[in-house]
């Protein structure tokens, strides 16, 4: 089957023929005739998203960089720390963000937080607020958030995966 030609536009959502056209394209060039592994470059591919981690320390801004665009949004995830079982997760367009998480104890005490102002939040068996920041401007090279309460005592690592 020959290569069949197409336009794709940045940020296109492409209709599902042009999907199996791209697709038909892809299973011509098996023969060695086309795409290569390496077609799509390193450079390319992270531009789509980037993976990261930082940690929070103190209150305050804290400027995460170094994601090499300005992240359309970003999704946000603990990395737990320590005896206890916590799971958090938070997302932001830069506009709207919202956070949620669980905290469970060897006894069987747990507490589960939503919120709609904040892209991270984590608290303890008794509600009290131990870590939570909301976004406050997507930048060139990454994000900000803004850190309105801190204590270390669930652990301060948290992921991020920010989206082009």
């Amino acid at each position: 089957m020959a290569y069949s030609a197409d336009t794709f536009v940045a940020d296109e959502q492409p209709t599902t023929a042009k999907w199996n056209k791209l697709w038909t394209n892809d299973a011509s060039f098996n023969d060695g005739t086309g795409i290569l592994a390496d077609a799509i470059l390193a450079t390319h591919r992270s531009q789509v998203a980037k993976v990261g981690n930082f940690q929070i320390t103190a209150t305050g801004s804290k400027s995460i960089t170094g994601v090499g665009f300005k992240p359309r949004s970003v999704q946000f995830f603990v990395l737990p720390a320590g005896a206890r079982a916590v799971m958090g997760m938070g997302a932001s367009d830069g506009t709207n963000q919202w956070a949620v998480s669980s905290v469970a104890t060897s006894t069987p005490n747990t507490d589960t937080a939503y919120v709609t102002n904040k892209c991270l939040q984590i608290t303890n068996t008794s509600s009290a607020v131990y870590i939570d920041a909301a976004i406050t401007s997507m930048d060139t090279d990454g994000f900000t958030i803004n850190v309105t309460t801190y204590a270390a005592t669930y652990g301060n690592n948290f992921g991020y995966i920010a989206h082009a």
